[in-house]
């Protein structure tokens, strides 16, 4: 069986090493971006099943980001789950302009919770 491929775009490098593991214990291949354009760049190079996209990575904004990635040829749009530790929901609902429907509250969130979020994507 092919092995899933997950893309992490978040500047928390501790989240993203947690993150990494967890999905790397579980079979999956994991790439991680701690900055908007290496994100950009490795989603177009990796193409994966699955982009866990922070909402605030520098330089740009996940918005931003959001766009790029949905501009492309690939058109990842349907393969983004946002991450976020803001309270401010105007971003959520610019994100969901986009087709983003899915989004985490990371202060809410353990790293388990995500995991099984995104398992969950896989299974329907």
């Amino acid at each position: 069986m092919k092995k899933r491929k997950i893309l992490i775009i978040d500047d928390d490098k501790l989240l993203t090493d947690v993150l990494g593991g967890l999905f790397m214990e579980k079979d999956y291949l994991v790439e991680v971006c701690h900055n908007s354009l290496d994100g950009v760049e490795k989603a177009a190079m990796f193409h994966p099943d699955l982009i866990l996209l922070d909402i605030m990575v520098p330089p740009k904004n996940g918005l931003d980001i959001i766009k790029d990635l949905c501009s492309n040829e690939a058109k990842l749009c349907d393969r983004i789950i946002m991450m976020t530790s803001l309270d401010d929901t105007s971003y959520l609902a610019r994100a969901m302009e986009h087709n983003i429907t899915t989004y985490i509250t990371k202060n809410n969130t353990t790293p388990e919770a995500i995991v099984e979020l995104v398992e969950s994507k896989f299974t329907k």
